[in-house]
């Protein structure tokens, strides 16, 4: 017997395509970011003169700012869909905004208003495209027929098993923000050196290792991926690709995955969002596939 219909939910910060997120009947809750006190919608490619004019100030050298999902958005947002059916909401993961603790009070305040729905909220852990990949996979678990009570455990079960790898060969923008010091970025870039990030099982990110140049950069993704994706080299899950302004080393990570995992036939190429672009800047690259168990670092 099929389960019952229930509302599968997320926020932007997933950077897949608005019109997706729509097609695979998931509704969103938006961030927002402020420039020279003016704010504006996370734009999830809804618009090219939104994402634009995003990029226009950043070269015009006005950082953009971002803050967390509030207890009211969250509570408005929350009642707007409990009223139609029950809600399993997936959050973007606590290691990189406190958002999660909201949407954990507006739920419990809801749930006592509307007793007779469930209303789950569930801290991914993931970030980026690797929190679009869990919520991706989560819609199919849901059109395969997996009721909201399976797919909340299936979620828990596996969240920490979505590998986020990035980089970012120019570290000008991490010079310009105050996240590395001046000397530090100066230095790295004479030197040709790329940062290797990922996030660990707190969902944080860490800085691991760093190699001189971009293409020894993208083979040592390769290899990070080869020895904790599942089943290796022959890994034959989704494999997504998402990146700030850099389209040419996006395809051509995707042209060596495809050399390195005969099997791997869902390679998916989408945009940083403004979101994360606040924070890590024009030019990351960034991976997420689905392997062992993240572990501390």
């Amino acid at each position: 017997m099929a389960s019952e219909p229930y509302i599968l939910s997320a926020e932007s910060t997933v950077d897949l395509p608005y019109e997706y997120m729509r097609s695979r009947n998931i509704p969103v809750a938006f961030y927002t970011y402020a420039i020279n006190g003016a704010v504006y919608e996370d734009n999830m490619d809804r618009d090219p003169e939104a994402e634009k004019f995003f990029y226009e100030q950043i070269d015009a050298g006005n950082i953009p700012s971002t803050s967390q999902l509030s207890y009211g958005s969250y509570y408005e947002y929350f009642e707007s869909l409990i009223k139609e059916n029950n809600v399993i909401h997936l959050c973007f993961g606590t290691g990189m905004t406190g958002s999660y603790n909201n949407a954990v009070q507006a739920a419990e305040e809801l749930r006592e208003q509307y007793p007779d729905r469930k209303l789950y909220v569930i801290d991914t852990l993931c970030s980026c495209g690797g929190y679009g990949l869990i919520t991706d996979d989560a819609a199919d678990m849901r059109d395969s027929g997996m009721s909201i009570d399976e797919l909340n455990s299936w979620i828990l079960s596996r969240r920490l098993n979505y590998h986020h790898e990035f980089f970012n060969a120019d570290l000008s923008y991490f010079k310009r923000t105050g996240r590395m010091s001046g000397p530090t970025a100066t230095i790295a870039s004479v030197l040709d050196i790329v940062p290797s990030m990922h996030l660990n099982n707190e969902g944080r990110i860490i800085a691991y290792g760093k190699v001189r140049g971009l293409k020894k950069e993208l083979k040592h993704i390769i290899e990070e991926m080869t020895a904790h994706a599942e089943n290796g080299t022959d890994y034959s899950g989704k494999c997504f690709i998402n990146h700030s302004r850099n389209e040419e080393t996006a395809l051509l990570l995707k042209q060596m995955l495809i050399e390195a995992f005969p099997n791997l036939k869902d390679i998916r190429i989408y945009k940083i969002g403004s979101i994360i672009t606040a924070h890590c800047g024009p030019g990351t690259i960034s991976m997420y596939y689905y392997g062992d168990e993240r572990i501390p670092d």
